[in-house]
């Protein structure tokens, strides 16, 4: 996050960033002991613990709660896979999953799920949605792992069985053009060995003796198996995963359920079904990871500072120093519970500078 945009947001002041940018310049912002004058500084919030110590007018800016701004969340059947802010309380909506402690009203969701389909999901508030936006983009190939189990539900005069093409996993490796003319990416299909006890082939052979008495039901009890996959992709267009299941020959997707959402592993959260908790330190770093290079918080790395005129005015954006010139930028470890996340905050994957590779603006890292 900017220097400036910490300050108007965690200062404590009541501040907008135009007060906030003035109060940098001025040399009233100190980032680790060292002052610093430019108010496009990147400071470093990560996700509980406070790498960066900001001070302002030797106040120090900001306490460890304030900065759980990333959640993860187990989300359970039958709920919308979205944050209604206004039927909290119904039972219906991710809001009505999180504690009363951790909610916001600027708190949201990283995309979207259908309300049938379970497993992770991410939350973030609104000095994050930048992170959420750069996650979600296809471009950035931030992969998303599914996990979906096909019914045996396809009529024996087609063949029975989960109705997937032979050529399936090959088809779907070359991109799919959908039957209303949309385009998916390249994905990955893997498909498991089926579960329970198929009795297709002899319900087949038996179709073929007398078809007209052994039609299929139409919800598909008429065998218990299912057929395992998992789709792996880098989008999410509406429905995609059914549609390019049913696109294959799926077509009864019993259950639909994200393992994972790029390095983040569901199984490895310890998470209940229905659960939510802000992310760990380490979590926080896979998130960064995932970011595309320009955009991952260059928390120490800057080539660019502000600096003073001989009249005292701030020169905006003339390269005058580098870093070094600020003296070191550690974390402060009396400031830094290294007990509660077992994370450096110089353990965290660094990278350039927004400013440096033109986006500028408001950087929500």
């Amino acid at each position: 996050m900017r220097l400036e945009r910490f300050v108007a947001c965690f200062g404590g002041l009541g501040v907008d960033k135009a007060s906030a940018r003035e109060l940098v310049a001025a040399g009233h912002v100190s980032v680790n002991g060292a002052v610093v004058v430019d108010p496009g500084w990147q400071v470093f919030l990560g996700n509980g613990i406070v790498c960066d110590r900001v001070q302002i007018r030797g106040q120090v800016a900001v306490t460890i709660s304030q900065t759980q701004r990333m959640f993860v969340l187990h989300k359970a059947a039958g709920v919308l896979g979205v944050i209604n802010r206004e039927s909290r309380g119904s039972g219906r909506s991710l809001a009505d999953c999180i504690p009363d402690e951790m909610w916001s009203s600027d708190l949201g969701m990283f995309g979207r799920l259908d309300k049938e389909t379970t497993g992770l999901c991410i939350l973030g508030r609104l000095d994050a949605a930048g992170i959420g936006s750069l996650l979600l983009h296809p471009t950035h190939h931030v992969r998303k792992r599914y996990l979906a189990h096909l019914s045996h539900n396809t009529p024996l005069r087609d063949g029975g069985g989960d109705g997937l093409v032979p050529d399936a996993c090959e088809r779907c490796g070359q991109g799919l053009v959908l039957a209303d003319g949309s385009v998916c990416e390249p994905a990955t299909l893997q498909v498991l060995p089926p579960t329970g006890s198929c009795v297709c082939a002899e319900r087949l052979a038996a179709f073929r003796q007398n078809p007209a008495e052994q039609e299929l039901a139409a919800d598909g009890s008429s065998c218990p198996a299912y057929t395992p996959v998992r789709v792996t992709i880098r989008e999410g267009k509406f429905h995609q995963v059914k549609r390019m299941l049913s696109h294959l020959g799926g077509h009864g997707v019993h259950r639909l359920h994200r393992e994972a959402f790029g390095s983040l592993e569901l199984e490895q959260m310890d998470l209940p079904e229905g659960c939510v908790r802000p992310m760990t330190d380490g979590e926080y770093a896979q998130v960064q990871a995932m970011l595309p290079p320009s955009r991952k918080c260059p928390e120490r790395q800057r080539s660019s500072t502000w600096g003073l005129d001989s009249t005292g005015k701030p020169l905006g954006g003339v390269k005058l120093t580098t870093i070094a010139a600020l003296g070191p930028h550690m974390c402060d470890s009396a400031h830094l519970d290294s007990a509660a996340s077992g994370t450096r905050c110089d353990q965290v994957v660094h990278g350039v500078s927004a400013v440096e590779d033109g986006m500028g603006g408001d950087t929500k890292c």
